[in-house]
């Protein structure tokens, strides 16, 4: 009986409990509340390391400076919001930590809209730093989120939007972003340089104005399961010597905004000087231009991915750049599926091209050319009306059974590559076309919109 009425009364302070909770009352981990009328700045620099500071339900004007060990938490994002006063650089800037020391001092910022920062950023971390940004809302600030000096990130579940630029990265600063949306920006996505780092999972930068994801210098990225679309320039780009890794991510419908103002000079994908990048189980696909861009010395290799539909070739090597394909699908361009010029190189292993207007194109630029390619085991199909598979100006290669072709070949086969077929006698074609007012027409339309080339 005794049991059974211990038993009762623990329901009943369980569902009082509950009751409290539906009705606002206070979260159990808060050690310092802040109420509308409250200054926050003023329970941060009194709250002690470790403090849990909660922010009720409002608006608040305020410029806030973080130095020590705390959490900063809202009610929600668009519940609780923290509005710059225009006069301070940052509208949440978390510092270093004096005499904490490096890297013991972990910061959290949950749960709140942060806006009005015209000056650097909504929410900047710098310095030896460990910091979490969590459920947040960042927007109509210059930029949304800024890492600097060897601070450390996680971003979570957050929403980065209408800002000037959504997320940055500089110096050796590190950052996990996983979902979260970055879009809408005027100008980028998401940009690390310097020897900055990022892990990038289950997220999505879209409709931002130009790019969605920028590296430079040496800066690293890995990156999963995430879909960068409808930016209006660049999808990715990379550029000096940063490094990149895709898995299972899309990248589809970008360049159109650009297009619309008669710029065509992006592309999905953009490698360039001595960048280095892998796709592994990727969709490229519907953007305006080249589904993948490689140029200067960098470096691709493209696994297991699907480059479709896109509005001019599918994947384009410049200069001395390298790539290699593996178990790919490249078809439904409007150009070639494959287009080496210069001195590049491209390794195509176990790939079905398809569809293209030509599979693959070798050129002879005005130059003497040594670009060079090698199949194993390729299946090229040419849909164009002249039957053109594979069409070498100039350039040597290697089949998969070791027959070559010479510098003064001008045609190729599918023989070469499938063991059957003929190939139709063609009329080489001078770069010009390649150039503004092509007659080789990109097909690849959104929302009743086309663009010629």
């Amino acid at each position: 009986m005794l049991r059974t009425m211990r038993c009762l009364a623990g329901m009943i302070v369980a569902l009082s409990l509950l009751a409290v909770a539906a009705l606002g009352g206070d979260d159990p981990e808060c050690t310092v509340h802040v109420q509308p009328g409250e200054s926050i700045q003023a329970a941060i620099d009194a709250a002690p390391a470790g403090a849990v500071i909660c922010v009720g339900e409002g608006e608040w004007q305020e410029d806030l400076v973080i130095r020590k060990a705390i959490t900063l938490k809202g009610a929600g994002a668009g519940q609780t919001t923290i509005h710059g006063t225009g006069e301070a650089m940052d509208v949440v800037a978390v510092f270093g930590v004096g005499s904490q020391g490096a890297g013991t001092a972990h910061v959290r910022v949950e749960a709140l809209s942060v806006a009005g920062a015209m000056g650097r950023a909504g929410i900047s971390i710098e310095a030896e730093i460990q910091a979490v940004v969590s459920n947040c809302d960042v927007r109509e600030n210059h930029a949304g989120i800024l890492l600097m000096g060897s601070s450390d990130a996680k971003i979570e579940h957050c929403t980065v939007t209408s800002n000037s630029e959504g997320i940055n990265g500089f110096d050796s600063a590190r950052a996990t972003i996983a979902s979260c949306a970055v879009s809408g920006n005027t100008n980028g996505g998401v940009a690390f340089a310097f020897s900055a780092e990022a892990t990038i999972s289950d997220s999505s930068f879209s409709e931002n104005g130009a790019f969605g994801l920028y590296l430079s210098g040496s800066a690293q990225a890995s990156v999963s399961s995430t879909a960068i679309a409808d930016n209006g320039s660049n999808g990715l780009r990379l550029k000096g010597a940063s490094q990149a890794t895709f898995a299972n991510c899309d990248v589809t419908n970008n360049g159109y905004d650009y297009a619309e103002k008669g710029r065509h000079d992006t592309q999905a994908i953009g490698l360039d000087e001595e960048a280095q990048a892998s796709f592994t189980g990727c969709t490229i696909s519907g953007n305006v231009t080249d589904g993948i861009n490689v140029a200067g010395n960098a470096q691709a290799e493209i696994t297991e991915s699907t480059i479709s539909g896109n509005g001019r070739v599918g994947v384009f090597l410049w200069d001395t750049a390298r790539a290699t394909l593996d178990d790919c699908i490249i078809s439904d361009h409007p150009s070639a599926g494959i287009d080496a010029r210069e001195e590049t190189s491209v390794e195509i292993r176990g790939c079905t091209i398809s569809d293209n207007f030509e599979g693959v194109y070798l050129w002879e630029p005005r130059t003497p050319s040594s670009s060079e390619a090698r199949f194993d085991g390729a299946r090229c199909r040419g849909s164009a009306p002249q039957g053109r598979t594979v069409r070498s100006m100039g350039s040597p290669g290697t089949s998969r059974d070791g027959a070559t072709w010479s510098s003064t070949a001008r045609h190729l086969c599918p023989a070469i590559l499938a063991g059957r077929s003929t190939c139709a006698s063609l009329r080489p074609r001078r770069a010009e076309s390649w150039t503004s007012g092509s007659s080789v027409e990109p097909r690849r339309k959104r929302d009743g919109r086309s663009w010629r080339y």
